[in-house]
Formats: structure tokens, sequence, C-alpha cells
């Protein structure tokens, strides 16, 4: 763990025994201006990308092409895997095949209600001539009634004879049976009409029916559509870093469950760190600052504080800053892009402090050890904490890594002395100076 300390800037006065005029000698002179103290403060914070997401799969399927590799930056909307759903296809093309089939009941069932209208046309107009054909009785009876009375009246005058008036009852007979008939068959065609308007109603009910299941299997190839559609894994950021990979071509790929890829958006960088009470009320949004990346020591970066918590950490008597970047290592490595370590430098000026450089000094150091802010690697195939080995006095520093596991137990100290096997490297990050590498496999004080 490297941790830096406070370092301040002071403005001291001096003054000088000024010799008497009376001594004839001359001296150089400045005048003297009033300005606030300048303090810098460095601190140690920590990158993050904009937005950053692990990809799933929304359906299950075979990962037919993946075209995402580490680093790649891609576009919004770039492919990232493409799946191979045999089911969802399968499934697609039943609910195509549902949908044709109830389609043709539908037009079947509209055949059977233009039938069933033709028919109740047909009845409605049997009806009718059978109404007709009461009326016409009806009045046949009347005409039958009034021709017997009249026979019978005839027949008690002796103006008529028995003849005339039997026939006379037989054709009133005869009359009244044509009715009762015509009545009857009226009532039947009725019926009938009644019966075909039935056969419409079921008709109409048999075509809701199987538009209903239209709607449903339509329901159904739609779902189907949209699962495949699912398929087709995107990068949803305007520039998505790829910064791991989990799958390949041909595995299996369970839905919602199957880590794919993982992405971060790099279109701007999120930087935190956390600022000392004492200094608090002179860090406010829109400060500018100074940022050195240990990626890029020889590039500091000019930035304005973007905002901040307003309020402090209970434990650790801190408040959280946030600056936003342009971030200009799109096309690099993940470690340049998040888990960064950067040193903020804040210049402000106080006219009147009460807080001493040596207070400040150590509340600095008191927050890196007890935030832990380790330097982390990750190589050898894993994580790792950064420390420096130093035999003896004249030796030089040797980069050493531990493993990440012990940053809760090792002691806050900024160095200590310990008892270490070592395993020996080569040489793993480009930025380190020697040539080998110490990887810890047990360490004791």
């Amino acid at each position: 763990m490297q941790i830096k300390k406070l370092s301040l800037i002071a403005l001291a006065l001096f003054t000088a025994a000024v010799p008497s005029l009376a001594q004839g000698r001359r001296v150089a002179t400045a005048p003297v201006t009033r300005q606030d103290l300048q303090r810098g403060l460095s601190l140690v914070g920590g990158t993050e990308p904009w937005q950053k997401t692990a990809l799933f799969s929304r359906v299950e399927g075979y990962i037919a092409t993946i075209s995402a590799e580490r680093g790649d930056i891609l576009n919004m909307g770039d492919t990232v895997a493409s799946l191979d759903v045999p089911d969802l296809h399968a499934a697609a093309d039943s609910a195509r095949a549902a949908v044709d089939e109830a389609l043709a009941g539908v037009a079947n069932a509209d055949a059977m209600i233009s039938k069933a209208e033709a028919d109740v046309t047909v009845a409605q107009s049997l009806t009718e001539l059978r109404i007709a054909e009461v009326m016409v009785a009806e009045a046949d009876l009347a005409l039958a009634i009034k021709i017997a009375e009249r026979v019978r009246e005839l027949h008690s005058k002796g103006a008529a004879t028995d003849k005339q008036l039997d026939e006379a009852g037989g054709a009133l007979e005869m009359s009244e049976a044509r009715l009762e008939a015509s009545r009857a068959a009226a009532g039947a065609a009725r019926a009938s009409a009644g019966a075909k308007y039935a056969e419409v109603q079921a008709a109409i009910a048999a075509t809701e029916s199987a538009l209903a299941v239209t709607r449903s299997a339509q329901a159904s190839l739609a779902q189907a559509e949209v699962l495949i559609g699912f398929a087709n894994l995107t990068n949803p950021y305007p520039q998505g870093l790829v910064t791991s990979r989990h799958a390949d071509a041909g595995a299996l790929v369970k839905a919602g469950s199957t880590l794919i890829v993982e992405l971060a958006d790099v279109s701007q960088l999120r930087l935190f760190f956390d600022i000392p009470e004492p200094d608090v009320p002179f860090v406010t949004t829109g400060a500018s600052l100074t940022l050195t990346f240990d990626a890029f020591p020889h590039a500091p970066i000019e930035a304005t504080i973007a905002r901040t918590a307003g309020s402090l950490n209970a434990r650790t008597r801190t408040m959280q800053a946030e600056v936003l970047l342009d971030s200009p290592w799109a096309g690099g490595s993940e470690e340049a892009v998040s888990n960064m370590a950067a040193r903020v430098r804040k210049t402000y000026g106080k006219s009147r402090s009460t807080v001493s450089l040596a207070q400040l000094d150590i509340s600095l150091e008191r927050l890196l050890l007890s935030s832990r802010a380790y330097q982390r690697r990750k190589l050898l195939g894993g994580d790792w904490i950064r420390g420096e080995l130093k035999g003896t006095e004249n030796d030089e520093l040797v980069p050493a890594y531990l493993p990440a596991v012990l940053s809760e137990t090792l002691p806050m100290l900024q160095s200590f002395p310990s008892r270490m096997i070592i395993e020996v490297h080569a040489r793993q990050d480009q930025y380190e100076a020697h040539e080998i590498a110490l990887k810890t496999l047990s360490i004791g004080r």
C-alpha cells in the first residue's frame, strides 16, 4: 500500500535589520502585499465507468456466434452474441399453424352465419305466406257462416231445400277446417323461423369463439417472435467496453442465469474521492482540480467537481465528491478505465486557517488507512494488493503482491516488518521499474 502524505505550501515573511540611514548604505526593498495562504490537498480516489452491466440472455438457447472480445469498444446496437433458439422457432411455427387453423374456423363460422341468415329469410317469407293463408281462410269462414245462416233462415220459411241446407252446413265445416289448418301451418312457419334465427345466433357465437381463438393464437405467435428477437444480444451503451467474456460459441445459455459478457459505458468516467471534514467547507460543486492517474502519471487532467454528497460519512468523517470525465481511454484496457487509483490535488485558499499542517497530515493518513486504500492489481491469475518489499536499508524496493483477501486483516500501518514465503516471477506490470515481481504465499509478523 502506498500512501502519500499531505504536502503544504506556506508563505513566510522574513524580517531583516535595516542599517541606519546614517550609515549611508543602500538596501533593496519590496512592497508588502497581503495574500491568502495556499494549501495543496492530495487525496486518493477511484474511477468507475458511467454505467456498467452484466449481459444475460432473456431466452434459453445455444450460442451460435459471439463477436465481442475483452477490450473491444462497441457502438450502440452492435451485436455482442447471437443465439440459436430451436424451441422458440418450433413454438413460433406451432403458433402460425394455430393462427391459420383459427382463421379457417372464423371463415367457416362466417359461412354458417350466411347460410343461417338465408334460412331465416326463407322462413320469414314462408311465415308471411302462411299468415296470408290464415287471413284468406278466416274470410272464407266468415262468408260460409253468413251463407249457412241465410240458408237456415230460408229453410225455415220453406224457401230452401234440405239439400241446400246440408250443402251450406258442409261448406261451413270445410271453411272451419281450412282455417285451423292455415293457423297450424302459420304456427309451424313461425317456429321454423325462430329455429333459423337461433341458428344465426349460434353461428355468430361460433364466429366470436373462432375470433377469440385467432386472437390467442396471434398473441402466442407475437410472443414467440418477440422472444426470438431476444436471441440477438446487442450493446446498449453509446460507447461500450467489453470488460470480460464468460461464454463461448456452442454453450448452452439458461434464460436470465448464464452470464455472457460484462459491459461498461466508457463514454464518461466517474471519479470519486473523500474529503476530510476540515476541508469540506472549501470544496464545492464547480471547484477546479487537477487529476493524476497511475496509468498516466505524466498527463495531469484539469477538471471540476460535478457534485458532492452534501453530508459527512458518520464513520469516516469525510464527504464524498464526484468528478465526471470524458473518457480518453476508450480504446484502452479495463485497468485504464475502471478501478484506477487517482490522486486528486485541490488547491484552495484560507486566510484564517484553524487547522495546522500536522493535524491535516494526520487526518489524511488516518483516512487512507481506515479506508484501506490499497493499490490493487489483477494479474497472476487473480486479484492482488500491491506492496513493496525492502530487505535491508540499501536494498531496492521490489513489488510484492499480497492476496486481496487480506485487505481487511492487514494491520493499519504504512509499513511493518514481516516474514514472508514468496514466489519469484518476472515483471508482471509494464509500469513497474523492477524486473522481478514477488507473489506472496504466506505472511507473518
